[in-house]
């Protein structure tokens, strides 16, 4: 997908023969999945709450996927960026409606505290509009936590849709 946005977007020829895809380095084993079998769907998203990420795309879902299914639950890891507040307008908007008590906002969490958090999940909804890797979802499957994620940029490289994980139209709410 690299090549691809190069090729498309600089102008000149790219040497294909000096490019090579070098693949990510993870632990040799999985890290094993604790998933808690208490009827609680956990949700996990992990990024910056921006466009770009789908942090509008997911809230949106999560408008739509709530009210229908009580025993499911999110949790959002990552900071709002500068202008962008997400987490507060979503939060001002179902303040009172109970909803706002079934996704947590958990801010910057450390390495450590974001392994508990893949851990802890049952699905990885990582909705991004643009990504060039995707790391996110290289954790999430090393942690056995199946993804749901948009068909963009990257993504499929990592991603292959009902293979590795899901894959759905990015922007689009209802499908994912």
């Amino acid at each position: 997908a690299v090549l691809a946005t190069i090729a498309r977007e600089y102008p000149g020829t790219l040497d294909e023969d000096r490019a090579h895809v070098v693949p990510l380095g993870t632990s040799d084993r999985a890290v094993p999945h604790r998933t808690v079998r208490d009827g609680t769907l956990r949700l996990l998203f992990v990024g910056r709450l921006e466009v770009r990420k789908g942090i509008d795309t997911l809230l949106e879902a999560l408008d739509i996927v709530l009210p229908q299914r009580p025993h499911v639950l999110a949790r959002v890891v990552g900071s709002d960026v500068v202008g962008q507040p997400h987490r507060v307008d979503w939060l001002s908007r179902h303040g009172h409606d109970g909803l706002s008590d079934r996704v947590v906002f958990a801010g910057e969490v450390t390495d450590e505290q974001l392994h508990h958090e893949y851990g802890a999940a049952d699905i990885a909804v990582l909705p991004s509009r643009y990504e060039s890797f995707g790391l996110v979802m290289i954790e999430s499957m090393m942690h056995s936590v199946p993804v749901v994620a948009c068909a963009a940029g990257g993504v499929p490289d990592v991603v292959r849709d009902g293979i590795d994980g899901l894959l759905v139209t990015s922007g689009d709410s209802v499908a994912l």
